[in-house]
């Protein structure tokens, strides 16, 4: 018999996004399936707390940066005496610290996860760690990052794509539904209520959607707009809300711990970023049966067409306002299109199936790693 694999998986944000939420479910479905999966993450954090919760060993690191020589020399250790089959990074930071502790330290087998579609730094050390022999796969979440990292001038045979996935969220209450919507929309639940989920970061794109807001209210007064997500953008965001005279429609919610509910109450998610690796908000919308509006950018169109949702350039709020006045007003059209999103969805996000994928790239990497070392 086989024996479980000890998988060390590497995310030291203090956030809970989209990233740490994949580490949680990789790491709990690995300990499903039998591995022997742990998180080394910083302490205190939202993945620590939810890990901790679920059973799956975690082990505190504080960072100070990347180059963090005393964060390096302790992971140097905590290799050396947990002896794992191979060392996950899941993030650019994780994977600047794996790639130091392995590179005179214990040797490990090193997958590095990529989720974002920005260009990796040009400057001789970003190169260095990119390039190195050290890391024996990149698994980017979509094919539009994968290329990226082709175009940086990683091999072809070092880069694999998996899909991020995220389980099918049970169906919430209609009490629960009608208590959110009325939060924001008051005992009147007839008005629009539109969705966005993502931090308060510029690449995620908020301010074309605030952009937007002005064209959609003119066709439907009592729209609001949630917006759940925090940042640093987020002072600069209000005041483009006050600027445009929106502070009735727009409602900033913050960091939320149950995101998934909010998209089953919405009538629409909206995605305006003009960066985006995947965005799982948009699988979970898709298994929630609420129709997505999407700007087309990085491996969005993997997820969104104008077959299961509506798709528009990104960065044009005119086109955005379209689109959503478009799903708004057409009910049985966003019935057919969140109908074949659905089906889509269920074809492609496994969580199962997510964690064999990426047990046939730890295989691979532990034999180039093995013939490497003769």
């Amino acid at each position: 018999m086989k024996r479980p694999r000890r998988i060390l998986h590497l995310d030291t944000a203090d956030t809970w996004r989209g990233g740490e939420r994949q580490v949680f479910l990789v790491a709990r479905e690995q300990q499903r399936q039998g591995e022997r999966p742990w998180i080394v993450c910083s302490p205190g954090s939202p993945l620590q707390a939810r890990a901790r919760l679920a059973g799956v060993p975690t082990y505190p690191l504080s960072s100070r940066g990347e180059w963090d020589l005393e964060s390096v020399r302790r992971l140097r250790r905590l290799i050396a005496l947990s002896a794992p089959d191979v060392v996950h990074a899941h993030t650019s930071h994780t994977h600047g610290l794996a790639w130091m502790a392995v590179a005179r330290g214990p040797a490990v087998p090193l997958v590095v996860h990529r989720r974002v579609d920005f260009e990796p730094a040009t400057h001789p050390i970003s190169r260095l760690k990119y390039r190195s022999p050290h890391v024996q796969a990149f698994v980017a979440v979509s094919e539009f990052v994968a290329g990226v990292l082709l175009r940086a001038g990683i091999e072809p045979d070092r880069v694999f794509v998996v899909r991020s996935s995220v389980p099918e969220p049970p169906q919430i209450a209609p009490d629960r539904v009608a208590g959110l919507r009325r939060e924001l929309l008051g005992n009147d639940g007839a008005h629009p209520l539109l969705l966005v989920v993502g931090a308060l970061v510029d690449h995620k794109g908020h301010r074309y959607l605030l952009e937007a807001m002005p064209s959609i209210r003119a066709r439907f007064p009592g729209v609001r707009l949630a917006i759940v997500g925090d940042g640093p953008l987020k002072t600069t965001l209000e005041r483009q809300v006050a600027r445009t005279n929106s502070a009735s429609t727009v409602r900033f919610l913050g960091h939320r711990h149950d995101p998934v509910d909010w998209i089953q109450a919405a009538d629409l998610l909206v995605v305006p970023s003009c960066q985006e690796g995947l965005n799982t908000s948009i699988l979970d919308a898709q298994w929630s049966r609420c129709p997505v509006v999407a700007a087309a950018a990085g491996g969005i169109p993997e997820l969104v067409s104008n077959r299961t949702g509506w798709l528009v350039p990104p960065r044009d709020p005119h086109a955005l306002a379209t689109a959503i006045l478009d799903a708004l007003t057409r009910p049985e059209e966003r019935a057919v299109r969140t109908r074949n999103a659905r089906k889509t969805v269920e074809r492609i996000s496994s969580l199962p199936n997510m964690v064999h994928a990426l047990g046939r790239i730890y295989d691979l990497a532990a034999r180039r790693f093995h013939n490497s070392a003769r």
